[in-house]
Formats: C-alpha cells, sequence, structure tokens
C-alpha cells in the first residue's frame, strides 16, 4: 500500500499554503451563505471566496476564485486560478488558469488552461475533460479517460488511464492499468510492487520503465495502551486549559459557543477567512520590519486560537447534547466539556475524515472568537434630561 492518504493530507496543506502567499489581503470578495450560485449570465469580479454548503458558479467571475464547501461545481468561467477544498468537486465548465483541487471526490469533465493540482480519494478526468499543461494527481483511485496535453504525474493506490497524454507519464502506483484507447506521446515511467496490465491497443510512444518496488512491509501499528495513553493526557490538557480559562473568563466559553449555535454558517465562513488570512497580515507585518513585535503577536495569538478552537466546539457539543437530553451541568459543566472533547478525539482519529472534522473545528472555532469580540460595543445613551 503506498501513502496515499499522507500525500492527500500534504496536497491538502500545500493548497493552503499557496492560497495564503498568493492573495492580496484586502482584494479579496468574501461571500459566506448556505448555497452560494454564480447565475448564468451573471459575471462577478474577482478575487472572490465563497464559503458555504454547496457552491454553484454557472455564470462567469473575472479572476481568482477561492471555495469552501461540502460541495462546488463549476457550469461556467473562471477568467483566473481556482482553489477549491471540498467533498465534492465538479469542474463541468472552464477554468482560464491553474486548478487547485482537493476533496474526498474530484471530477474533472471541463476544460483548464493551466497546470491541474488535484488530491481526493477518488479523482476522475472524465472523457470530454481538456487539461492543456501539466496534471499532478494524488488518490487513492484516479481514472484518466480524457485529453491531458503535457505530462501526468500521478501518487496513488489504483491507477486507470485510457485517455491522451501528450508528452511523458510518470507514476508512483499500487496497481497501474493502461487501458484500450491509451495514446502516450512519451515515456511512460511507473514505480510499483507490481508489473502494469497494458492493453494490447494501447500507444506508448517512448520507452516504458517500470522501477520495481518491494511491496510495501507495514509498520507495527502502536499498541492500545499507548493510543490511550495519548488520548487520557490530550483530552486531561485540555479540559486544564478550560478549567483555567474558565476562572479567569467565566464567560468566554458560554460566548463562544453560543456565537456557534445561533449562526453556524456566518461562524464557519468568518473562521476560514481568519484561518487564511491571518498568515498573510503576519507576513506583512514581518515585512515591514516595525512592525515585527506585532507580527509575533498576531502570529501567536493565532496558533493558541487554533488550539482553543477544538475545546470552543467541545463545549458547544457538550452544551447542545444537554439541551437535547436534559442533562444537569454538574461541577460547572466539566464533564459536558469532556464528553465533547472526547467525541472530537474519536472523529478526529478517523481516516480522511478525521482531517475534515479538524478543519471544520478550526473555522468553528477561530470564528467564534472574531465574532465575539469584534462586536462594536453597545451605544450609551444620553441621559434624559431631567
Amino acid at each position: 500500500m503506498l501513502k496515499s492518504i499522507k500525500l492527500l493530507h500534504r496536497l491538502i496543506f500545500s493548497l493552503i499554503f499557496i492560497l495564503v502567499i498568493s492573495v492580496p489581503v484586502l482584494a479579496v470578495t468574501a461571500e459566506s451563505d448556505d448555497n452560494i450560485t454564480v447565475k448564468t449570465g451573471d459575471t462577478a469580479k474577482g478575487p472572490r471566496f465563497y464559503a458555504g454548503s454547496s457552491v454553484k458558479i454557472d455564470g462567469t467571475v473575472d479572476g481568482t476564485v477561492f471555495s469552501a464547501a461540502r460541495e462546488i461545481t463549476i457550469n461556467g468561467t473562471i477568467n483566473g486560478d481556482l482553489f477549491t477544498a471540498a467533498q465534492e468537486i465538479t469542474i463541468n465548465g472552464k477554468v482560464m488558469g491553474n486548478l487547485y483541487a482537493a476533496g474526498q471526490d474530484v471530477k474533472i469533465a471541463g476544460q483548464v488552461s493551466g497546470d491541474v493540482f488535484g488530491a481526493g480519494q477518488k479523482i476522475d478526468v472524465t472523457k470530454d475533460a481538456l487539461l492543456q499543461r501539466d496534471a499532478l494527481l494524488a488518490g487513492a483511485k484516479i481514472v484518466h479517460n480524457g485529453q491531458i496535453q503535457r505530462q501526468l504525474l500521478g501518487y496513488g493506490e489504483n491507477i486507470s488511464v485510457s485517455g491522451l497524454v501528450g508528452s511523458d507519464a510518470s507514476m508512483e502506483v499500487e496497481k497501474l492499468e493502461i487501458r484500450d484507447g491509451t495514446m502516450i506521446k512519451g515515456n511512460l515511467t511507473y514505480r510499483s510492487p507490481n508489473k502494469a496490465s497494458i492493453s494490447n491497443t494501447a500507444k506508448v510512444n517512448g520507452p516504458i520503465d517500470w522501477q520495481k518496488t518491494e511491496p510495501r512491509v507495514h509498520k507495527e501499528k502502536p499498541r492500545f495502551a499507548d493510543n490511550f495513553i495519548s488520548l487520557i493526557l490530550g483530552l486531561l490538557g485540555a479540559l486544564l486549559i478550560w478549567f483555567l480559562i474558565h476562572l479567569w473568563r467565566p464567560a468566554f466559553w458560554s460566548s463562544t459557543a453560543t456565537i456557534i449555535r445561533e449562526q453556524p454558517l456566518k461562524t464557519l465562513g468568518v473562521g476560514a477567512l481568519v484561518l487564511i488570512l491571518t498568515p498573510i497580515l503576519v507576513i506583512l507585518l514581518m515585512i515591514t520590519v516595525i512592525g515585527i513585535p506585532l507580527g509575533v503577536i498576531v502570529g501567536l495569538a493565532y496558533g493558541v486560537g487554533i488550539y482553543l478552537a477544538k475545546i470552543i466546539v467541545a463545549v458547544f457539543i457538550g452544551f447542545q447534547l444537554s439541551q437535547k437530553f436534559h442533562w444537569p451541568q454538574l461541577h460547572r459543566g466539566v464533564w459536558l466539556v469532556l464528553l465533547g472533547l472526547a467525541i472530537l478525539a474519536l472523529l478526529t482519529r478517523i481516516p480522511f475524515i478525521g482531517f475534515l472534522v479538524t478543519l471544520l473545528v478550526v473555522f468553528a472555532g477561530l470564528g467564534s472568537i472574531l465574532l465575539t469580540y469584534a462586536k462594536p460595543a453597545p451605544k450609551e445613551e444620553p441621559p434624559q434630561p431631567a
């Protein structure tokens, strides 16, 4: 088995890193809602940041697009780069720039004029797809039936090719199939413990180089006792932080958890912006030299906020459960917080799903902190004349 899941996570973080260093802070028009749609015939000026449950672009966006949602569909045209992370990503239209996509299911059935960087559990390049430059794809299952006019770089467990590759194809794979209809105009190089299955009708213009690798030896998994001790220590550490802040600022946890309950989608959208834009602000402050002290402070606060996010969401979960099942908040609610932390600890240990849960937790936590403490102070009413 290849390290496809780890590679997937690395590429997702790479996507976020590229996003962080490539867009000016004040130039982004951000929208967050449950369902976001750019209608057919409409034109939006970019750069744009879309965050919601569903993002659908049927019209045109002139500029770079950053999108984060459960489901993202591009049927129109994006005149710029597209950075997208979602559970389901479908590209039916045109991306007139580079495509950076990370999700569970990534389907490309349209045209991309730039390079493609895709990471997902499953990546499907359909027969209608036209990728005009290089494609770097990483996932558990990769299917290529379309046209890649330059290089194909693939990393995965199972890769199937039956389309066009205009130059070299290089892959690191467990199982490789070169099917009928395949045309590779350059070399085919692959690293794998298994010999590829190559159809007699497939055409490879250059040499085929199989670099045989040893079957992966599965390392001994950490013992249950080690995992359990690590889990307990993590829970106790988070619980201690909750208790200290509870003594110092008793209303902090209830206020931030209330924001998540009252404005869930807005909180997630704001949290996504904070996660992405804060590092840019820190970099800009560092560049100015005079702003280095403030940059350090903002960076430290950013790290603390990311850590506190899981505790805030744990408080929210515990509160919701207590409301639903009418549980009393004994010992200042410590047991409810502990239950929320335990639930998050278990969810974040599920492969792939755990990463998405962690991302949502960070979004919710950062968003709730900003929305709670960025509220304008209430205006004092002038005294009434006697």
